[in-house]
């Protein structure tokens, strides 16, 4: 009995200390994983430590050079329950959006204050969990905008331009500052960070930004079309002065319920300008405005990065660019990287607008995209960042599917690449061809077919009659779904491919060439881009946009990549005479996305679209009702597709037919 317990007890002691052991290897496993040094896209560790223990937030009212008071909050480290004094270098965002926000009555100006980029809990722990590293955060509210003062006439113009680099040489002077500064900023607050570069502060090291505008009317008035604003709401004191946060020491001495100097903040936007009718009311890219604050000058030309090139050289300012495959600025993306004079890098990574900003565990993990480059910029450290090919990014495929989210379209990785350049070297062109149908795989109209040999018929066309009860919006701002097709293949027309022999990758920014007759002066044409599965479903891809009067194409001002550019004044409108054709060329958003062997590819030509201010007979009396798109030999209507390598090489193979001549 005395053995066997002995046996026994020994085996529980053994088995104890094995356990022991390998808790104590587990404990130091996080350990040795810090001390291992990792630098590469997503992942970051081992060359920069965490020296402090937290951070403590204060706020105050800055004064720029008009005497206008914006409210900026910083975050600096914390060690031992005191603010460390140490100069650290400091990332600057300037935001409309919110520098903190109360989003529960009565928690008063404390409740979110993590909600500071744009929020701590959506951008992986926020910037602020950099403060342990040793940084200072700074976040201040636009004017016109928050707990700022002041009014502005409308977003980006160049006095909020002026008022970044007021507060940059602010920050520059203060004694938490080591002298070395960076941005942060995404959508509009990416425009803030291309707007103080614009003015060539001499404290800016280095931006990392993205999902925002190169060119203002490229990017929100693609081929001459607008695009309707996320929303906007008219100023209101009562329902502002409850979530904006004052700064420290703003009390309510009077008595009316609200802080004094906030109150007197949010009473002078009553003087803002409004933002999404000033954008529709300029439809040419030479438009004036007397609503804008330089009348004399367009809008579009005073806040685009693009115009000021040379001005961002000389700031040697050095950048890291990132959009996301179905962001609706992502053209913009790819540009600001193909024009950067200085030293620059691009992310491009899958969702949409808002869910490229948006922290998750479904997405490379940008903070460490932003601590990496930051580290290398501000603080010297030399973690091989810049030594990577300069562009990372994300090649898509068909979107997944689940049964808990029904109709939901999830994007989807098929595998992740670093390249010298975008669109990659190694991209061949496809031209394929509208045909006639019908192919038996959608519900438009005509059903007709998209195939690589020219049409060698001396006639052919397609009537369509303009239906304008399209509510598909292919530019969300937010939102984890892919858009689907069902609508467009509805009521527009078709040309859908055979089954594909083999993978198909686009790689590069696509451009339609169409012909097309209407019954009237003007026509809004939209065509997309779509993957179609072997069960029929069909989903978006790309797509493109051209108002018909401003099809005239001219020499851009900056690098388009080759592609057709209209310059969109004016005096290049030129109405079309009714019932004669003409060749539109639309440079299409660029992807890069992977086609499986079996599906289809399927473009769309359409007269409407969801969220854009597009024409119609009751906005335009030269709006078409009907439009006619060629595909004759003569007239013919082709994609020019940019095709990886990899695929492009074996195009009559993979396709099963053999490649046709461009007849225009």
């Amino acid at each position: 009995m005395g053995r066997q317990w002995q046996a026994s007890g020994w085996r529980s002691l053994l088995n104890r200390a094995w356990v022991v052991v390998i808790m104590a290897l587990l404990a130091s496993l996080p350990a040795a994983l810090e001390a291992s040094p990792v630098s590469q896209p997503g992942h970051y560790q081992g060359y920069s430590e965490a020296r402090f223990g937290g951070w403590r937030r204060s706020s105050q009212y800055v004064a720029v050079s008009d005497g206008t008071r914006l409210a900026m909050d910083l975050f600096r480290p914390v060690q031992n329950g005191k603010v460390v004094e140490e100069p650290l270098p400091v990332i600057f965002i300037f935001t409309p959006y919110g520098r903190g926000m109360s989003l529960f009555k009565g928690v008063g100006g404390e409740a979110l204050n993590a909600f500071t980029p744009v929020g701590s809990y959506i951008f992986r722990g926020g910037l602020t969990s950099l403060v342990r590293y040793g940084y200072v955060i700074a976040c201040a509210d636009v004017r016109g905008l928050g707990a700022s003062y002041g009014s502005r006439a409308a977003g980006n113009d160049r006095v909020e331009a002026r008022d970044a680099r007021d507060l940059i040489e602010w920050l520059d002077t203060q004694p938490f500052s080591d002298g070395n500064v960076g941005m942060w900023g995404a959508s509009y607050f990416g425009q803030t960070v291309l707007e103080a570069i614009s003015t060539n502060p001499p404290y800016l090291k280095a931006a990392y930004f993205g999902v925002t505008n190169f060119n203002y009317y490229d990017a929100w008035a693609r081929g001459g079309i607008t695009r309707g604003s996320a929303g906007e709401v008219a100023p209101d004191p009562e329902r502002e002065v409850k979530f904006a946060v004052p700064v420290d020491g703003d009390v309510d001495a009077d008595g009316d319920g609200y802080p004094d100097q906030l109150w007197e903040a949010v009473n002078q936007h009553l003087d803002n300008g409004a933002f999404t009718g000033l954008l529709r009311d300029l439809p040419y890219r030479d438009s004036l405005s007397p609503d804008y604050l330089n009348a004399a000058k367009p809008y579009w030309e005073d806040t685009s990065a693009s115009n000021y090139l040379d001005t961002i050289e000389r700031s040697g300012v050095a950048a890291y660019v990132f959009g996301a495959w179905y962001d609706f600025l992502r053209r913009d993306t790819v540009m600001t990287f193909a024009n950067w004079p200085n030293p620059v890098k691009m992310l491009i990574t899958q969702g949409v607008h808002g869910d490229s900003i948006i922290g998750s565990p479904f997405r490379l993990n940008q903070l460490a995209e932003v601590h990496r480059f930051f580290d290398y910029w501000l603080k010297g450290i030399d973690n091989g960042i810049m030594d990577e090919p300069p562009v990372y990014y994300a090649t898509l495929t068909t979107p997944k599917t689940y049964r808990f989210f029904p109709g939901w379209r999830i994007p989807r990785v098929k595998r992740w690449q670093f390249a010298a350049s975008w669109p990659p070297p190694d991209v061949a062109t496809q031209s394929w061809f509208l045909g006639a149908g019908p192919t038996g795989t959608a519900p438009s109209v005509n059903d007709g077919s998209l195939l690589r040999q020219s049409p060698a018929a001396a006639s052919g066309s397609d009537r369509y009659r303009a239906d304008f009860s399209i509510t598909t919006d292919l530019e969300p701002v937010v939102g984890a779904s892919v858009p689907g097709g069902a609508e467009f293949d509805r009521k527009g027309l078709t040309y859908t491919s055979p089954p594909l022999r083999h993978r198909l990758t686009l790689d590069g920014l696509p451009v339609m060439n169409l012909w097309l007759a209407a019954d009237n002066r003007d026509a809004d044409i939209f065509v997309v881009l779509e993957d179609v599965a072997p069960d029929g479903t069909s989903h978006y891809v790309s797509d493109g946009r051209l108002r018909a009067s401003l099809r005239q194409t001219h020499t851009p001002p900056y690098d388009f990549l080759g592609l057709p550019w209209h310059r969109a004044y004016a005096r290049d409108e030129n109405l079309l005479t009714p019932g004669q054709p003409v060749r539109l060329e639309i440079t299409m958003m660029p992807s890069s996305y992977e086609f499986p062997e079996g599906h289809r590819l399927r473009l769309v030509v359409l007269n409407a679209m969801g969220k854009v201010f597009n024409m119609t007979p009751q906005t335009n009396p030269d709006a078409a009702r009907e439009v006619r798109v060629y595909r004759s030999q003569a007239l013919a209507s082709y994609l020019s597709l940019p095709v990886s390598n990899g695929t492009a090489a074996e195009t009559a193979k993979r396709t099963g037919q053999e490649t046709g001549t461009v007849t225009n």
